[in-house]
């Protein structure tokens, strides 16, 4: 969903949970966001965090968006 083209607009996260397992996080969240073709629509995703040398690493990355 991030690469160019977008095809949305006004992306936004709501119900954001973090959870912290040691060198592991995960986050989820609800978003809504606007479809080019000026559709509300909404979806659900997870990002996976891996520590690695004292940073925090996007290693996996899911999407499910409703209405598409």
């Amino acid at each position: 969903m991030m690469a160019q083209p977008r095809g949305f607009a006004e992306l936004t996260a709501h119900d954001v949970v973090i959870r912290v397992l040691d060198d592991f996080a995960i986050i989820h969240a609800r978003i809504t966001y606007r479809s080019d073709d000026g559709v509300m629509r909404e979806g659900r995703y997870t990002d996976d965090y891996q520590r690695r040398k004292r940073k925090r690493v996007c290693v996996a990355a899911g999407v499910v968006a409703k209405g598409i």
